[in-house]
């Protein structure tokens, strides 16, 4: 039985991709497809003990974590998941649409889950083998974010969650500092939120695409990518068709250990740019700008093009009444 060998030892030259492929599948319930979107097969490989991934909205982030959860619990006995959200609704969202329907679709995973001794509610989830998952929402609260002990720290939608409540969930696997594992998800805002400053410590992976007309490869996506002429994926330099399966991960930032990945929806070979609302192109005539990039794209807005906050304005005032144009100070006119 292949999954009993999985929970105990992975048989000598099967790939780790075709025993993911064999046993879990997509949210359609369909096999997890690495044809079509060989980006994340090096992702779903990664050994780094430190992974952060800022991706575009709908891009399989949730599919990823589920597999990557259930894969831990089932292969290592008595292993210990905190998987950290910001909101109560999103840790339910993730548990019922995501790590569920894995289990309760495949009848060899469900017996090897829930059997003797397993526990199954919101807050955890046990298997027969001892492996647990704890699911906290520790929103803004610094005390919400102290969690059970965990050799795995999973925090997704971390770009919703304030930094100093990051760095308390970290400490849950304090008791770890050898087998310690981190991983932060989510999608970016402006370029001063934890999830941007998180990719920047990391590696910085981008997918890079060779041009076979320039015959170089193509700079990491960005906005000179998008044009309202072209309904494809093309080369900023020549103009012509780039082909996004032909691409490979580069790392911008070599020398880090910490792997980081961004994932934009144009490295998506399923992307669709014209579909009357909710292509690639539709959404940069209908979104705003911010949004677009960081949903999108996987990119930051920038602070500095926003408007200024009230905040932010008062923070320049001085404890001062201010002055009449009509009667400057000689003191002024003299200085």
């Amino acid at each position: 039985d292949r999954l009993e060998k999985i929970m105990s030892k992975k048989p000598k030259g099967l790939d780790l991709i075709t025993l993911i492929v064999n046993i879990f599948r997509n949210k359609e319930g369909k096999q997890l497809d690495f044809e079509s979107r060989p980006y994340w097969k090096q992702i779903y490989k990664e050994k780094s003990r430190y992974l952060v991934l800022m991706t575009s909205r709908q891009i399989g982030k949730s599919i990823f974590q589920a597999v990557r959860i259930l894969f831990e619990m089932l292969v290592k006995k008595g292993s210990s998941i905190l998987l950290a959200n910001a909101k109560e609704e999103q840790s339910k969202k993730f548990r019922q649409q995501n790590l569920l329907p894995q289990i309760l679709r495949n009848p060899k995973l469900k017996r090897a889950a829930f059997g003797k001794g397993s526990i199954n509610n919101a807050k955890m989830m046990k298997f027969s083998n001892g492996s647990t998952l704890y699911m906290e929402h520790i929103g803004t609260s610094a005390d919400a974010a102290r969690g059970p002990s965990a050799t795995t720290i999973i925090v997704d939608e971390v770009q919703d969650i304030p930094r100093g409540n990051v760095d308390v969930v970290m400490e849950s696997a304090a008791n770890f500092p050898k087998d310690s594992k981190y991983s932060f998800s989510g999608t970016c805002k402006d370029d001063r939120n934890i999830m941007y400053q998180l990719f920047l410590d990391t590696c910085q992976y981008e997918w890079i695409i060779p041009c076979e007309t320039c015959n170089d490869d193509t700079p990491p996506i960005g906005m000179e990518h998008i044009d309202l002429e072209r309904e494809y994926l093309f080369c900023p330099e020549c103009k012509e068709p780039i082909n996004t399966l032909e691409g490979h991960w580069v790392a911008q930032n070599p020398k880090c250990k910490r792997a980081g990945y961004r994932i934009p929806r144009l490295i998506d070979s399923n992307t669709v740019w014209r579909n009357s609302a909710d292509g690639i192109l539709d959404k940069y005539e209908m979104y705003s700008r911010n949004e677009f990039l960081n949903d999108v794209m996987a990119l930051p807005s920038i602070q500095g093009e926003a408007l200024i906050t009230l905040q932010e304005l008062e923070s320049f005032c001085e404890d001062r009444p201010m002055m009449n144009p009509d009667n400057v100070p000689m003191e002024e006119i003299r200085g």
